[in-house]
């Protein structure tokens, strides 16, 4: 199965480091996010994987990869997550009837076979999500009465509900619900939702990690650090 990473973000939470560097190549210990990824892909077993990024930042990523057989896709604009994958589909560069997508932010280690059997299971709906649970919240919260008096105060608590990872398998049913400059997440999926069954979900037993965010950097880049990142 054809995998896709998703690696043209501009990375506009991770201001300054991505006026450096575009945010799938801000190192993570001692290599780059994306390296992680195509590295940890390709152990599963998964060797056909196209990248997708910025046109100026495509020599970068050539010199990254000169080692592997990679295959690149270069923006020229912003087209969204939505509108990536539309594009690459009317180069004929995304091929068959399905496909794992992959943010190039992520770090989640997702057993991508797992996930793949989940969407075969499911008789290969439009889409078939990565959940995992347990996120904690950058932020503590509060209970409150009526009178305003405190009742608890939980420093960044679990929270009690599903994410997605950033990680899917799409039928190429999806591209009939993509349009150019929208998002996925937050345009897509939720259009699809309640309608014949067409997104469907696999909540898999491992933890969150991205580098959206400088925090969330800082914490993939220590786990990369005490070698505790899994590859």
């Amino acid at each position: 199965m054809q995998v896709v990473i998703l690696s043209a973000g501009m990375g506009n939470r991770l201001f300054p480091i991505s006026n450096f560097l575009p945010k799938a190549m801000i190192p993570v210990g001692d290599k780059p996010c994306i390296r992680w990824i195509v590295e940890r892909v390709k152990k599963q077993g998964f060797n056909d994987l196209i990248l997708r990024v910025n046109e100026k930042d495509a020599p970068l990523y050539r010199h990254e990869f000169r080692d592997l057989d990679l295959t690149f896709s270069c923006a020229d604009r912003p087209y969204g997550t939505a509108g990536e994958l539309l594009e690459m589909r009317r180069r004929r560069e995304i091929h068959g009837e399905d496909f794992i997508l992959y943010y190039g932010d992520e770090l989640t280690p997702i057993d991508l076979k797992r996930l793949e059997k989940f969407h075969e299971y499911f008789n290969r709906p439009v889409a078939t999500l990565a959940l995992v649970q347990g996120m904690r919240l950058d932020v503590g919260t509060v209970s409150l009465d009526d009178k305003g008096n405190v009742l608890s105060f939980e420093e960044k608590p679990p929270l009690d509900k599903a994410i997605w990872a950033g990680i899917c398998v799409l039928n190429e049913k999806i591209f009939e619900w993509l349009t150019i400059d929208k998002d996925l997440g937050k345009d897509v999926f939720p259009r699809m939702i309640g309608k014949n069954s067409l997104v469907k979900a696999a909540v898999l037993s491992t933890e969150w990690l991205d580098i959206g965010t400088v925090s969330h950097w800082e914490r993939a880049n220590k786990l990369a650090c005490e070698g505790k990142l899994c590859e």
